[in-house]
């Protein structure tokens, strides 16, 4: 919710009156789908470890679902179908739409794998106090799973979101798009 409703403010647009008013009132309220009370009832016997674990497999596992359809019509052969087109947009929707849900505390959790406080000269994880920090121990699973997930969350999905837009050519579709309201305009005035 951080995210959308800041578009009121970076992108200029003449959003709906409505729209700007509910985006006013999400601004100062933080969603996260893991902090649910219910959620964060259930995990807090949990290890962090367990908790990092969890919430990073849990988004995959969704999205990696979301693909069987997709897999599966490419598998038969029927990726030249019109029905392939609308299974993948599907897909791509539902993918695009979990990460928008669950990306920023999935970077919140990832990234406080490495926020450790120093007590009594020993180093533990701020995050849950009952376990050491990653930095000092970096064979163990914490630290692995904190980096591939830090290389993979925080700083993959952006790549993979620049990737997919230079892909599809989206800037300059949007240039051109631009450049013709502006000639339109100039027709029309």
């Amino acid at each position: 919710w951080q995210v959308a409703s800041t578009f009121r403010v970076n992108i200029r647009i003449r959003w709906p009156q409505e729209l700007v008013m509910f985006w006013s009132w999400t601004s100062a309220l933080r969603l996260s789908l893991f902090d649910v009370p219910g959620t964060a009832c259930m995990m807090k016997d949990y290890l962090y470890t367990d908790v990092l674990l969890a919430c990073t497999l849990a988004t995959v596992l969704v999205i990696v679902l979301f693909a069987i359809p997709t897999v599966y019509m490419r598998v038969v052969g029927q990726q030249d179908s019109a029905k392939f087109t609308q299974v993948f947009n599907s897909f791509c929707f539902s993918a695009t739409f979990t990460m928008f849900l669950t990306y920023p505390t999935l970077c919140m959790v990832v990234i406080s794998t490495f926020r450790c406080q120093e007590v009594e000269g020993v180093w533990y994880l701020t995050s849950d106090f009952r376990e050491r920090c990653p930095w000092t121990q970096p064979e163990s699973l914490l630290f692995n799973w904190g980096v591939a997930s830090t290389i993979a969350i925080p700083l993959g999905v952006p790549a993979l979101m620049w990737w997919v837009l230079r892909r599809w050519r989206v800037p300059a579709m949007a240039r051109e798009k631009q450049d013709r309201a502006v000639l339109e305009r100039m027709v029309w005035l």
